[in-house]
């Protein structure tokens, strides 16, 4: 599942989680893994800033100088925050949380762990934190706000907890 160090967010699926409703980054961070969460990524983000990011148990991660210089390097398949994410997920042994299909597939090649966004949720739906059914209207409430999330993703979201144990 996540890298022993936990889970870094990508700015989409932060954004997606910030929508549906903050607090959820919280629960992930208590029942699924730790939440490190790059500062340029965080300074991207509407919605969520540092003291709210570190009082609802994320840790907020500073780049090294190296982590700077690579992500400016970057291919151009990459943002900057997306080359961020990968350099944070890579050096912390943390598991990288994207929708993305650059990043995903430019840390699979890194050997990287990656992982969907909605994986999380589906995480705490299995544990019991989170209802099948609220789990299924945090994701289409993305859907109704988020283009790329379409609705073959809630589909398979749907499918995916109804096979759940809990």
């Amino acid at each position: 599942m996540a890298g022993a160090g936990g889970l870094v967010f990508d700015a989409s699926v932060l954004i997606d989680y910030i929508a549906v409703d903050p607090s959820l980054l919280g629960l992930v961070a208590r029942h699924v893994g730790s939440v490190v969460i790059p500062l340029l990524v965080l300074a991207e983000v509407d919605g969520l800033d540092e003291p709210e990011a570190i009082a609802l148990g994320l840790t907020v991660h500073e780049p090294t100088d190296d982590q700077l210089d690579e992500a400016m390097a970057r291919p151009r398949s990459l943002s900057f925050q997306d080359a961020m994410c990968f350099a944070t997920a890579r050096d912390l042994g943390l598991t990288c949380v994207t929708n993305d299909a650059a990043l995903g597939a430019y840390c699979e090649a890194a050997g990287v762990p990656t992982m969907r966004g909605f994986r999380p949720l589906i995480t705490l739906v299995d544990l019991g934190v989170v209802s099948r059914l609220e789990g299924v209207r945090m994701v289409r409430s993305v859907h109704a706000r988020n283009a790329y999330i379409t609705r073959s993703v809630v589909v398979v979201f749907v499918r995916e907890v109804r096979r759940l144990r809990s």
